[in-house]
């Protein structure tokens, strides 16, 4: 997803720091799926604001990445691979 929103910087994506990385991916993630939002919204569901469409879809705007301790995390990896 980041390389498509920003391609050019694919090298200095890869060498930052995985704080910096991990903040960089959910700021892409949510761009995104506003712009999906709204492109959803536009096609059709006009007759209620922006902002009711997203609470009727639930859409909540409060971070899409959860904490979870590195050891989860490659525990989460392991099982999966």
């Amino acid at each position: 997803m980041l390389f498509k929103r920003y391609g050019g910087a694919s090298a200095e994506v890869l060498q930052m720091e995985y704080e910096d990385f991990l903040e960089l991916l959910e700021y892409a993630m949510k761009q995104s799926t506003e712009e999906w939002i709204k492109e959803r919204w536009v096609n059709g569901y006009q007759n209620t604001s922006l902002d009711e469409f997203k609470e009727a879809i639930g859409y909540r705007n409060n971070g899409i990445i959860e904490e979870k301790s590195i050891n989860d995390i490659l525990g989460d990896l392991a099982k999966q691979f």
